[in-house]
């Protein structure tokens, strides 16, 4: 899978909408997140969020872990703003950043209104890329980048208790649709990696290529056509009059099993949820 697909399905699957006031630095709602695959501990994922009036930054990375690091470096850090209205969730930009062994590259897609948009590359691409590329001209109104689709995701949850609802995203390189349907509530308790326990809403979630894929096939996928269980992931609050934040992501790929918990939990100085003792 390329970099730009992994921080989507991670994007997908981490970042989250809250309600809670955060004027200051100290108001950031800090969350780590642990990647298994295969059982093996393969990455560690920070998200932190801020909210300003309407307006919502999240940002956060992680990186490679263990001996897997030692045979495959990778890291990434993003950054999404946007606006949340009457009318939804609004993307304004996406950022994303990425290493590969000693290679770096930068996108920043800019969302410019009325289906239009605007795309900066560290390096630039060639003419030859760029053409190979067969971006799409305009993107349907509304369309959100991978990190702020789940803030609208969240942002039902919170409101009626429901994960249901498609989405359009597009990341700068790739466009497809995403629905997500509810599946019940679970009862969740600590299995030794999550320090969260209590009432959940699990979701599943499906992805509908519409364009920018490559046509070879990767080993490492599980959208719609990889004949694959879909993925889940697990909503749940950490706290009275706190957020819907996700809890838990699974997902069945070629490779392996991968399962992300939740392993960190902090409101400014303020640790919400303290890990269980081994």
């Amino acid at each position: 899978m390329s970099p730009g697909a992994r921080c989507g399905a991670l994007g997908v699957a981490l970042a989250l909408l809250w309600a809670c006031p955060a004027e200051a630095q100290d108001r950031t709602l800090k969350l780590g997140y642990s990647v298994y695959l295969g059982g093996l501990n393969i990455f560690y994922l920070d998200v932190n969020l801020r909210l300003d009036g309407d307006r919502y930054e999240i940002f956060g990375g992680g990186e490679t872990k263990g001996m897997i690091r030692m045979m495959w470096r990778w890291a990434v850090r993003g950054a999404a703003t946007g606006v949340v209205n009457g009318s939804g969730v609004e993307s304004l930009s996406y950022d994303v950043a990425t290493v590969r062994k000693q290679k770096r590259k930068k996108l920043r897609l800019a969302f410019t209104g009325d289906g239009a948009y605007s795309i900066t590359r560290t390096p630039k691409d060639s003419p030859r890329k760029r053409k190979s590329r067969k971006l799409p001209k305009s993107i349907p109104q509304g369309t959100l980048d991978p990190i702020s689709v789940s803030m609208a995701v969240a942002s039902a949850a919170a409101k009626g208790e429901t994960c249901g609802g498609r989405f359009p995203v597009f990341d700068g390189n790739r466009r497809y649709d995403l629905t997500f349907t509810k599946l019940g509530e679970e009862q969740l308790s600590r299995p030794g990696y999550s320090i969260f326990s209590g009432k959940a809403i699990r979701c599943r979630f499906e992805m509908k290529r519409i364009s920018g894929f490559r046509q070879n096939r990767v080993a490492l996928r599980f959208w719609d056509e990889a004949k694959i269980e879909p993925p889940l992931v697990w909503l749940g609050r950490l706290g009275e009059g706190l957020p819907m934040v996700p809890i838990q992501f699974q997902a069945d790929f070629n490779m392996g099993y991968m399962i992300i918990y939740l392993s960190k939990a902090e409101y400014g100085d303020r640790q919400l949820l303290v890990p269980a003792s081994r």
